[in-house]
């Protein structure tokens, strides 16, 4: 990665600050790019471009000489497939940040998913939900769905692209402070008590 040019749309956010840090360790050049223009980290410049714009991005990917562009945020089809359809126009090379809520097993553990809840661990080969589109009854999560941008993701002919389905995340810098009670009692070092219906949930996180 050493000297690569590596551009991060949603790189101030949670997931996007861990990249970047990580980039930087391989001596990558690496910029976020989002609507602030403010990466949140002082050795990563931040750049202002919006996403739903995407003849915009392709300019800034262009000032920049970008050689890789990660995608952090693409949730809907709305803003996403414009966006993938652009930089296929442009070619290069594309990683798509997406969840390991693409998984049957996933969906089965929610209920979303027919089918008994499978307790072998999940492969990248591992079978994808046939319900899309599962969390459709609950406001503001009526058009989330990274099966179908991953699917436009991968029939982008000129991208050389990758997934990274990433496990859940939680930790102190976590702003919607997600599994909270467990992370503080683990900095502190304290004893926690916790239900045996929580205590028995079987979900793989990373600790950033």
């Amino acid at each position: 990665m050493a000297g690569q040019i590596v551009a991060i749309l949603g790189g101030g956010g949670f997931v996007g600050k861990a990249i970047g840090r990580a980039l930087l360790d391989c001596r990558a050049d690496v910029f976020c790019l989002n609507r602030r223009g403010e990466s949140g980290d002082p050795d990563i410049a931040g750049v202002r471009v919006d996403r739903r714009n995407p003849l915009q991005v392709l300019d800034v990917l262009d000032r920049l000489q970008a050689d890789i562009t990660i995608d952090c945020i693409g949730l809907i089809e709305s803003d996403t497939l414009p966006l993938v359809d652009a930089l296929n126009a442009r070619g290069g090379r594309f990683v798509f940040v997406s969840s390991v809520d693409v998984y049957a097993a996933f969906g089965r553990v929610l209920g979303t998913e027919p089918g008994r809840v499978d307790t072998m661990p999940l492969s990248e080969t591992s079978p994808l939900r046939s319900v899309l589109r599962p969390y459709s009854s609950i406001e503001g999560r009526a058009e989330y769905d990274k099966i179908p941008l991953e699917d436009h993701v991968l029939g982008a002919t000129r991208l050389d692209s990758r997934i990274a389905r990433l496990p859940a995340m939680f930790g102190p810098n976590d702003p919607r402070r997600r599994f909270k009670d467990v992370v503080s009692a683990a900095l502190a070092g304290s004893s926690l008590e916790m239900p045996m219906d929580l205590a028995r949930w079987r979900f793989d996180m990373l600790f950033i």
